[in-house]
């Protein structure tokens, strides 16, 4: 409903509504230039995400491909489980065999050093009878019946 001072208003009005106008004028190149950098920034996003879609598309592919190739690599692994189960019984078996051949040897090595200790005595004996016998030698060369050699 109207005032009936609304015609004494209207002056006034009009000049606060004409400087809402021209205030609102005044912003349009700036909210020109904001439309105009957001259409750029939708042009450059637009731009950037093309490529988006076939490169998933590829990456979906790989990730197939190698899911692919994972499946049957699982049951070559799993396969595995027969042979490393029988190496290692095969190395329990051998650790058993190397303690008791160290159980073995383990006497030989007192019966080796024994033999060394008698090689260690007999080379200087052995020396002694080289001895013995150049001075054999030397005593016999002197007979007329023994031939020098």
């Amino acid at each position: 409903m109207s005032s009936p001072l609304d015609l004494v208003t209207l002056p006034l009005r009009l000049a606060d509504d004409i400087g809402a106008i021209a205030r609102a004028v005044a912003r349009l190149p700036g909210i020109a230039d904001d439309v105009a950098g957001a259409r750029a920034d939708v042009e450059t996003l637009t731009a950037d995400l093309a490529p988006v879609p076939p490169a998933l598309a590829a990456v979906v592919t790989d990730v197939a491909a190698v899911r692919a190739e994972l499946t049957p690599l699982l049951g070559r692994i799993e396969a595995l489980a027969g042979p490393i189960a029988r190496l290692e019984a095969a190395v329990a078996a051998m650790q058993v065999d190397l303690t008791a051949m160290r159980a073995d040897v383990a006497p030989m090595d007192d019966d080796l050093a024994a033999v060394e200790a008698a090689v260690r005595e007999t080379v200087p004996r052995l020396a002694e009878m080289h001895s013995d016998l150049e001075r054999l030698r030397e005593d016999l060369s002197g007979l007329p019946f023994v031939g020098k050699s």
